[in-house]
């Protein structure tokens, strides 16, 4: 078995081993994630079996049609847990359900096309 590695930077003049330094932790690399690019239709869509751990970063309109894109972590443990996520996209002045609760929806994003303005939001958890 190797001898554990240790360093220091200078600041404190104390050593640690390597792997247990926050400054150390924060440069090494991460999961790999993927942007992936979900079709979404007015009202309600949902977008099944995506891994746990994913976010929406953006939504907006490519051509005539609708979509959103997911940040999802791909490494091997992260998509052993799927889940469906639901976006709803209204248009403004439009009646909509907002959940039981006030963060049952997170606004993703809002934008104009043509004489519309649509807004779409995930749905958070159960309702």
């Amino acid at each position: 078995m190797a001898a554990p590695q240790y360093h220091n930077h200078n600041d404190d003049g104390e050593l640690r081993e390597r792997g247990q330094c926050a400054r150390c932790d924060a440069l090494r690399p991460r999961p790999p994630h993927t942007i992936f690019k979900y079709e979404v239709d007015l009202g309600l869509t949902i977008i099944p079996k995506i891994p746990l751990h994913h976010e929406v970063i953006a939504f907006a309109q490519q051509g005539n049609k609708l979509f959103v894109w997911v940040q999802i972590d791909t490494a091997p443990y992260s998509t052993n847990s799927p889940v469906d996520i639901e976006i709803l996209v209204v248009g403004t002045g439009e009646e909509f359900d907002a959940g039981p609760k006030t963060d049952s929806l997170t606004h993703i994003d809002t934008i104009k096309s043509g004489p519309y303005v649509w807004h779409a939001f995930k749905k958070n958890g159960a309702w």
